[in-house]
């Protein structure tokens, strides 16, 4: 993919997730996609574990949105720095156990690296 392709796949799935529109996220993946989230230790991988962690994430947060700071991006993927920002109006739920919710407004930096195929 060119870097501009790259660049608009990822503002797609971003969008997407910002509206809760996970039926995008999962046209944009591989059936084989693998999600690392370090820190909470976790690895996972498929298109429905990835469906499911996304659904965690938005039950955390409703109004839970990605914005993108920066990106480097080559022709086989991209990093992107980016900001998790929203209200912890429900659980947030780990491998190590679920925590009640805060209520409390948030702002997360974040980074993802991507890897991207034709």
């Amino acid at each position: 993919m060119d870097e501009q392709a790259i660049r608009d796949l990822i503002k797609k799935a971003y969008d997407a997730f910002n509206r809760g529109d996970f039926d995008t996220d999962l046209s944009l993946a591989t059936d084989d996609i693998e999600i690392v989230t370090v820190a909470f230790g976790e690895s996972v991988r498929g298109s429905q574990a990835f469906r499911a962690l996304l659904e965690r994430w938005k039950r955390m947060a409703p109004d839970g949105r990605v914005e993108i700071v920066s990106q480097l991006v080559g022709t086989d993927g991209v990093t992107n720095e980016n900001r998790f920002i929203g209200t912890n109006t429900g659980p947030v739920e780990s491998p190590q156990g679920t925590i009640p919710s805060s209520s409390k407004s948030f702002d997360v930096p974040f980074v993802e690296v991507w890897r991207t195929s034709t």
